[in-house]
């Protein structure tokens, strides 16, 4: 699907798809008009002018060029705590372990058990966590 030959609907396809907005919110600001106008006429407009089925279309597109896989997620986090440890930034660097460990259920523990921590990744991580305390 091209976009929208109505700029006003593909400015509010596009405010939609990039998330954190709601529909009469995205509606009032791409049509310049009042909360109360977006209300009432956010709904029936989206339908209207396709607004939906091209925010469904610039979703795929994004989730297709842009993908991010769990392993590569934590492993940056991992590359992240190993670059702010050698700048002796440590509360970065366990910040970043800590986001890990939260990613990880099982081999985090917050009470200092070892509760869950039965893959050699877990003791590395633990090892990791300790040595970057303060």
């Amino acid at each position: 699907m091209p976009a929208l030959t109505n700029t006003k609907a593909e400015a509010c396809a596009q405010l939609l798809a990039k998330g954190g907005i709601s529909e009469h919110a995205a509606y009032a600001q791409a049509f310049g008009v009042s909360k109360r106008s977006a209300e009432g006429n956010a709904s029936a407009q989206m339908e209207k002018h396709g607004i939906r089925a091209r925010v469904t279309e610039l979703q795929t597109q994004s989730a297709d060029t842009f993908s991010l896989s769990r392993a590569d997620w934590l492993e940056s986090f991992a590359r992240l705590a190993k670059k702010a440890e050698e700048a002796g930034e440590y509360a970065a660097a366990r910040s970043n372990l800590r986001e890990i460990g939260l990613a990880l259920p099982g081999w985090y523990a917050t009470d200092g058990s070892k509760e869950g921590a039965d893959t050699e990744m877990a003791t590395q991580m633990r090892e990791l966590v300790r040595r970057v305390r303060v």
